[in-house]
């Protein structure tokens, strides 16, 4: 019999100062990053607030330097879960089939060697996934993928963002968790790994992770909640970056950087809203559990 429960997992896409500069064509060091370091504290901090276990996207290059590796050996040791964010930040929609497999393959073996953890999930950076990923994947020995966004706005984001965006596959993709065709991962099939998108706007699918909110503040948040009360859906994937809790008031940022305009202590409050709200009526799990639950659950 199906499982009735419902889920929220929330997720950090651990995303440092370099991969934002990159993206605004600078290249900058890995290390010293504020945005990773005091981001992730804050998150971390939020975390243990609610009680809350989450799963980390970890791009590899992080690794190499040895403060990003503490904080990471941190986030571990409170039991959050780690999964792979690429070896280097690098577009997948971009790449051909051998240099996927490596950042597929490479990133997962990197990180566990290093943290001393499995790693059984990925997410393709920004979301630019290579359509035929599903299956290596489960080749790599992954059980699931967060790399699809279904939405409407993949056009106008990649516009904005300048990022490749697989604008079909996203503006086609299933919203809910399933399982991708091995050759089209937007699609639904009969892989061996569990697709779990992160979760847009019910009925207008809007991206609304937690970058989306600050930039629509309070009534794009209250629209998304009423949105998922209405729809009540089985899952809630919700995301978060370490930028969303920093501001340009406190320490030296590009202006130009999306939400750097809003008071940290604002965003603080308006992620305290939304994390009271999915841990309200849901059990919140890693996404590798939730993972698992589903699984079962198709099983049945």
């Amino acid at each position: 019999m199906p499982d009735k429960k419902f889920y929220s997992t929330i997720q950090v896409d651990a995303d440092g100062l370099w991969v934002i500069e990159r993206l605004l064509g600078r290249n900058v060091p890995i290390d010293p990053d504020p945005v990773f370091t005091i981001g992730l504290d804050r998150l971390l901090a939020l975390f243990w607030e609610f009680r809350i276990k989450a799963t980390f996207f970890v791009v590899a290059k992080d690794l190499e330097s040895q403060r990003k590796a503490a904080t990471l050996r941190k986030i571990v040791s409170c039991g959050h879960e780690i999964a792979s964010h690429g070896l280097d930040h690098s577009y997948l929609s971009r790449l051909g089939k051998d240099a996927v497999m490596r950042e597929i393959s490479g990133s997962r073996e990197k990180i566990e060697r290093m943290l001393g953890v499995k790693v059984s999930g990925f997410k393709a950076p920004g979301f630019a996934a290579s359509k035929n990923m599903a299956g290596m994947l489960e080749d790599a020995g992954y059980s699931y993928d967060s790399s699809v966004l279904g939405t409407s706005c993949a056009i106008l984001m990649e516009l904005v963002s300048k990022v490749p965006y697989p604008k079909m596959g996203m503006m086609m993709a299933p919203s809910c968790p399933y399982s991708p065709s091995r050759d089209n991962i937007f699609k639904k099939g009969s892989s061996g790994i569990m697709e779990i998108p992160v979760t847009a706007a019910p009925f207008i699918r809007t991206p609304a992770h937690f970058s989306y909110m600050v930039l629509g503040g309070e009534v794009y948040a209250s629209l998304f909640r009423g949105l998922i009360k209405t729809s009540a859906p089985k899952v809630v994937n919700y995301l978060f970056h370490p930028l969303d809790l920093i501001d340009n008031f406190s320490m030296d940022i590009d202006k130009k950087i999306h939400g750097l305009n809003v008071d940290s202590e604002r965003k603080l409050e308006m992620a305290r809203d939304m994390l009271r709200f999915l841990c309200r009526e849901r059990e919140v799990v890693t996404t590798g559990e939730l993972s698992e639950i589903l699984k079962k659950d198709r099983e049945r």
